[in-house]
């Protein structure tokens, strides 16, 4: 499913210095971690956590997605390409679920992210004349030993996590 929202590969049509990304596989994981694949791999990549790394444009991608509901608008940044609007050579299937009211209860979720009493980006949301949907996290940057407490006053600031919010 992550494949199909574009992670793990480049998604927009004319930025073509932009990077893929990286949604590890069984095969990749066999090839470069040396690793077999664990069964709780697939649920930790679900939440982005292990060693998926996804784009900003990524990541904006899937909240299109999300809000379109699985119907996919390949991003662009440029109005026309020789005079001409750009063409999608190869255009992604739009995602149909099993039940579409799911795409209402994540909606529904990601609005509580910015406008529920303990949602994690209220404040964006607290003064809004608009209602808005959004996703907020974390990007770890290193790995942090699993008898260690994170200590950010001991880390380089680009060593130090990264918070980011999409809506």
């Amino acid at each position: 499913f992550r494949s199909r929202c574009g992670f793990g590969q480049k998604v927009a049509l004319d930025m073509f210095g932009a990077a893929g990304g990286l949604m590890p596989t069984r095969g990749w994981t066999r090839k470069t971690r040396r690793q077999g694949w664990c069964p709780g791999a697939a649920l930790i990549l679900g939440i982005g956590q292990g060693y998926m790394q996804a784009t900003p444009i990524q990541l904006a991608q899937m909240t299109a997605l999300l809000a379109n509901k699985g119907h996919w608008i390949r991003p662009h940044l440029a109005k026309t390409i020789d005079g001409q609007p750009p063409v999608d050579p190869d255009p992604m299937p739009d995602i149909v679920l099993r039940d579409p009211a799911n795409w209402d209860r994540v909606d529904y979720g990601m609005q509580q992210v910015v406008h529920g009493a303990r949602g994690t980006a209220r404040k964006v949301g607290a003064t809004s004349a608009y209602l808005i949907a959004g996703k907020s996290g974390t990007a770890q940057v290193v790995a942090i030993k699993q008898n260690e407490r994170y200590d950010r006053s001991q880390l380089l600031a680009r060593h130090r996590d990264h918070a980011l919010f999409d809506g």
